[in-house]
């Protein structure tokens, strides 16, 4: 199984000190996490609790290729310039797809 500890998303990425400087407080935005599965006590919603010490795991133990996944519902005025992924694993492939027109767009 794998894990996603927390999801950040910038405001600018132009340097490192200007993305720590510009995390963006989720809390004003409707934000709604979705996955595939979950383990008992790491739902998905812990990706966007502030802490890295919560985290979001899979339900299976060798997961096949491309059955685990996570993901985040945005509303349209969250337009991050940049997102960060801190995983509780390594070695996890990870890509970023998008829905568009009905279905997923790998960027």
């Amino acid at each position: 199984s794998w894990g996603l500890a927390e999801i950040l998303f910038h405001g600018n990425c132009s340097t490192e000190e200007s993305m720590s400087d510009t995390v963006i407080d989720l809390t004003q935005f409707m934000v709604v996490p979705v996955a595939s599965e979950h383990a008992v006590d790491n739902p998905p919603t812990l990706i966007v609790d502030g802490s890295m010490q919560t985290f979001w795991s899979t339900g299976c133990i060798q997961c096949a290729n491309r059955s685990a996944w996570i993901g985040v519902v945005l509303n349209d005025t969250l337009v991050p310039s940049c997102i960060s992924f801190y995983t509780r694993t390594s070695n996890v492939a990870l890509s970023l797809e998008r829905w568009v027109d009905g279905r997923f767009v790998e960027l």
